[in-house]
């Protein structure tokens, strides 16, 4: 399932099953992605100079891991 929701012209672009998430502007011509983790890609326009955005892979697992820090 996939739910997609524009808010203010920011995209929140969930892909349930690929377990995906991303949140930002729409992406343009000059914007490149930068792997800051594993499991984190940020989106980085470079005529603005600015992150207009990031990725998320393995959100459930990024959860999951959350929730545990969360209980210690």
């Amino acid at each position: 399932m996939r739910t997609r929701r524009k808010q203010s012209k920011i995209i929140i672009d969930e892909d349930k099953k690929n377990d995906i998430l991303y949140i930002g502007y729409p992406t343009n011509p000059y914007t490149v992605g930068i792997d800051f983790s594993d499991d984190i890609i940020l989106h980085y326009d470079r005529r603005r100079k600015r992150v207009i955005g990031i990725t998320v892979l393995h959100l459930e697992k990024l959860k999951d891991e959350l929730r545990k820090e969360g209980k210690k």
